[in-house]
């Protein structure tokens, strides 16, 4: 019911093929005179090849719908990205929004914005395509990969799945995001809002006073008395988590769709009793972690990971309890992480090996192939990935076949840098 793909095994363009051939599907259905609907949640949208095939789907197809929510960096112009080419084909069925962000400070050196992640109010992250035929979610493709050129050559995977439960959640995300004015806006609002955010800091405001930047994104804050529903636990094979943010948020959620956002599972505790706690990124991977027995393995492929999270303390926990963890890294950015880790492996004589990759290893996954266990999807483990970005992890347990595609994965990317280090040498 659920497949994977990587780069390492089974090529870069195996990757934008599945995309393609997916978009295939969805012209299929379209051309049977199905009811037919192309949800897609991305962070980076810019494989031309990709985008024409979208364009050429919506034209050979009125009635079909197509609609795009995008990450705020994907609104500028004159960047690699190609949203502002399909919105500029001015097809009718074709609909596309922005999560609402205002990442900037007015530099007075240069006279302009300057962009600045840390002032960012969090990404949309996620980077999903899902399938509706007449009005059912039928197929999703999601993972690691950015729909662009980019992610080809990069160390990534993409998943393919009809599996119910990761339909109907990436479904109800979306629709979350989607309706919701105070976390998404179309081209011509976010236009509006860049146009009105460039002249309050060439007027030196200060672009992060709440009831400035409320007054500039046209959001009219009220305060929502509802109670919350009660919060529901889950389990099963399949379970997915979320994380989301907004723009002058109190907090940040489990998600933004309110169903997700109250739910819980049984979390199990380093003492092995479980206990109910609220369902999250963090929550999921420490009970995936910890569900790993003494002599088995965890492989860990991870873009970002900081010692300042959960997880990294419950990987270490793991190797302290006889499991034989293996982790690899981006090189670029996890000098300081991979040496922690490295730190303890010695000091204690752990099981626990740390590898770094030179080439670009984009991936967020963690599996243990005894017990068929993969936790994967678009979340870094990073203190931003929980307080800001809107991301996700998916939970699969007894999936042999999914766990050992990962695991083969793993294999491969160890033995590329054994022999590369040993080249070195």
């Amino acid at each position: 019911m659920t497949r994977a793909l990587f780069t390492s095994t089974d090529s870069g363009a195996a990757l934008p093929a599945t995309i393609l051939a997916l978009i295939g599907q969805a012209r299929a259905c379209a051309a049977s005179g199905a009811d037919v609907e192309l949800q897609i949640m991305c962070f980076a949208l810019t494989d031309h090849a990709i985008a024409q095939a979208l364009i050429g789907l919506c034209r050979d197809h009125p009635s079909l719908t197509l609609r795009i929510l995008a990450d705020w960096n994907q609104s500028a112009r004159g960047t690699p990205a190609q949203l502002d080419a399909m919105a500029n084909a001015r097809l009718h069925n074709l609909y596309i929004k922005f999560k609402l962000d205002a990442p900037y400070v007015w530099d007075t050196d240069t006279g302009r914005l300057r962009y600045s992640y840390p002032l960012s109010w969090g990404m949309l992250h996620h980077k999903t395509l899902l399938l509706r035929v007449d009005g059912t979610p039928v197929a999703v493709a999601f993972g690691s990969y950015n729909l662009s050129e980019r992610g080809q050559r990069a160390y990534e995977n993409l998943l393919l799945s009809a599996d119910p439960v990761i339909l109907t959640a990436f479904g109800a995300e979306f629709d979350a995001l989607w309706c919701n004015h105070l976390l998404t806006g179309t081209t011509d609002r976010v236009d509006a809002i860049f146009t009105r955010i460039k002249a309050e800091g060439a007027r030196g405001a200060d672009l992060r006073d709440p009831a400035l930047l409320t007054d500039m994104l046209g959001i009219a804050q009220t305060p929502d008395d509802t109670p919350p529903p009660p919060r529901r636990v889950i389990d099963g094979p399949v379970i997915v988590a979320f994380s989301g943010s907004s723009l002058l948020a109190p907090k940040p959620t489990a998600g933004h769709a309110t169903a997700h956002d109250r739910r819980g599972i049984m979390m199990r505790r380093p003492n092995g009793e479980s206990r109910r706690v609220p369902l999250t990124l963090n929550t999921l991977s420490l009970d995936a972690i910890r569900s790993v027995p003494a002599g088995a393995q965890i492989k860990l492929a991870m873009f970002a990971l900081s010692p300042r999270v959960p997880e990294f303390g419950a990987l270490i926990d793991a190797a302290r309890r006889g499991v034989d963890v293996q982790v690899i890294l981006d090189g670029t950015i996890n000098g300081r992480s991979g040496a922690a880790l490295a730190g303890f492996a010695t000091r204690e004589r752990l099981p626990l090996s740390v590898r770094l990759t030179r080439r670009r290893m984009h991936q967020k996954y963690l599996v243990c192939p005894e017990i068929g266990m993969v936790l994967t999807g678009t979340a870094n483990m990073t203190e931003e990935t929980t307080a800001r970005h809107s991301d996700h992890r998916i939970l699969f347990r007894d999936a042999p076949a999914l766990a050992q595609s990962f695991a083969t994965d793993f294999d491969v990317l160890t033995a590329r840098l054994s022999q590369s280090r040993a080249a070195a040498a």
